[in-house]
């Protein structure tokens, strides 16, 4: 049949992402989990800054504070791209990792 698009259910996939939710979850407000709260935190930040560097701007300074927030002070660039980039930006940088 032309047209039609089948999909397969990757069960080890599947499997994969449910024993990291599983763990995650159960540990979520535990010291066991901070790093990475932190590590997406810098992520972020980061992603701000990588899009004000690539739309001609520069980045004056990342923090990332252990409450889990930041922030990337940056000059130039695209206003809208580098607001946007962030949640984008942790976005893409999950998928790499994963």
């Amino acid at each position: 049949m032309i047209g039609r698009v089948t999909t397969r259910l990757d069960w080890k996939q599947l499997l994969v992402l449910v024993a990291l939710m599983v763990p995650l979850t159960l540990f979520w407000r535990t010291w066991a989990v901070w790093p990475f709260k932190i590590l997406v935190v810098f992520f972020h930040e980061l992603s701000h800054g990588i899009a004000a560097v690539l739309t001609g701007g520069s980045i004056e300074r990342i923090e990332v504070v252990m409450q889990q927030g930041g922030l990337c002070v940056t000059r130039g660039g695209s206003r809208f791209l580098v607001l946007s980039a962030g949640y984008l930006g942790s976005l893409l940088w999950g998928g790499l990792i994963l």
